[in-house]
């Protein structure tokens, strides 16, 4: 399928290209809600990358009101709810990611609840794109970043500290260094564990590997995420529960916010 993470980027850039109009984001969205819900999954948080979607001529706005449409219509027929984490892009640089976070913090909307870093984490200084997230944080965002998936335990503590961070993406590098799991535990960071990108991307045999990994250390909360475009939260979210919580649900929370 690819031969290393640059081609995986390129091959999830290819697909990101077959979204040409709003209304092909809206049943993209609406789909994949509709099969989560019918396998019992009732809170979803997406997240987009604004920059993939204006280069098809897709305007914020109306990737916002796409969105918006499928959640608003998945929510009526299967009761599942939903967010959106805007995304910038690591590989893109700093400047592409101030971009982006003045697009997330200029248009205030309700669904629209974190800020996160994705893309090759080997490119840039993390501390280059802490004026993005600095801004994100100043209109009320909550945020994360990939870290520690292809760079060491290190870049996970450097992460959080450089960028704020309230979760972090990926994470499976922090068992390497016993002081960056206490750091996690301590300071309630909760990890996305992507398992089925671990596995694509050859970083593990076994699906258990990378969760279980992290998960064995007591107090290092762990989030699910399943499919290629999805952050699904483990902890509170299941089958058969009829409201969200009225508070944040993690270390191990979701970002969603209450209105």
């Amino acid at each position: 399928m690819w031969p290393d993470f640059s081609g995986f980027l390129s091959a999830y850039d290819a697909v990101a290209a077959v979204v040409q109009n709003a209304d092909d984001l809206e049943e993209v969205a609406f789909s994949y809600l509709a099969a989560t819900a019918a396998a019992g999954t009732i809170y979803v948080e997406f997240m987009l990358s604004p920059p993939d979607l204006l280069r098809n001529g897709i305007s914020y706005p109306d990737q916002l009101a796409a969105l918006t449409a499928a959640w608003e219509r998945s929510r009526s027929q299967f009761g599942i709810e939903s967010r959106l984490i805007v995304t910038c892009v690591r590989h893109l640089g700093p400047e592409a990611a101030l971009q982006a976070a003045l697009l997330a913090s200029s248009f205030t909307h309700p669904y629209v609840v974190g800020f996160g870093l994705t893309g090759d984490e080997r490119q840039f200084e993390i501390g280059d794109f802490a004026p993005a997230f600095r801004l994100a944080r100043d209109a009320g965002l909550r945020l994360t970043a990939h870290a520690g998936e292809h760079r060491g335990a290190p870049s996970i503590r450097e992460a959080v500290q450089c960028l704020g961070l309230d979760r972090v993406g990926h994470g499976i590098r922090a068992p390497e260094d016993p002081s960056v799991m206490s750091f996690l535990a301590e300071g309630q960071i909760g990890l996305e564990i992507c398992v089925s990108s671990n596995l694509a991307l050859g970083l593990y045999r076994r699906p258990s590997s990378s969760a279980d990994r992290c998960s064995r250390y007591s107090g290092v909360s762990r989030n699910r995420r399943s499919r290629l475009f999805q952050h699904l939260t483990s902890s509170g979210v299941r089958s058969g529960s009829q409201d969200l919580p009225a508070r944040p649900i993690w270390p191990g929370e979701s970002f969603q916010r209450r209105y």
